[in-house]
């Protein structure tokens, strides 16, 4: 019964994440210019959290393919989503490997040296490709996508935990 919860929440893992790639796409087919990308990164945040959380399908491979599909999609060079998801992930195996689990702000503060690196990694490979880009506006996704993990955090722990507690009691 735990393997099929597990397995259960690893698939809503993986779709959850899709979904955060897909979202501004979808979106903008309906004409809702929202432009949330501007001020988080909801993709950073979720391959941190269900990284860091042990979730078994995130690994170094789908981390290279969920940013060839991210780069595919935005028209940035390829490989750049990539190399930033898989900054991103291994830090977060690591310090998930160091035990920070036990205190929320270690984490939290983990978190926003691993956004710093990805963030850095993204903007030399835009510049290095001579790809137009405002640094402005990284700097506000990297503050605001820093601001809004514990809210997200509080979410997606409550919501897994329900969703868990359902799928064990069927």
């Amino acid at each position: 019964m735990i393997g099929r919860k597990n397995n259960y929440l690893e698939f809503l893992g993986i779709a959850i994440v899709l979904m955060s790639i897909w979202s501004t796409t979808l979106f903008a087919q309906f004409s809702l210019n929202l432009n949330f990308y501007k001020f988080f990164n909801m993709t950073y945040l979720l391959i941190y959290f269900f990284t860091f959380n042990n979730y078994k399908y995130f690994s170094f491979f789908s981390m290279f393919i969920l940013g060839l599909i991210t780069d595919s999609i935005s028209g940035i060079p390829f490989g750049t989503s990539s190399l930033a998801y898989m900054t991103i992930y291994k830090i977060a195996v690591f310090q998930e490997t160091i035990k920070l689990r036990t205190n929320f702000f270690a984490e939290w503060v983990a978190l926003g040296i691993a956004l710093f690196i990805a963030y850095t990694v993204i903007l030399i490979v835009l510049y290095l490709s001579k790809t137009s880009f405002e640094p402005l506006i990284h700097i506000y996704n990297f503050i605001g996508s820093f601001i809004l993990y514990p809210f997200i955090w509080f979410v997606l722990k409550f919501f897994l935990t329900k969703f868990g507690s359902i799928k064990t009691n069927d």
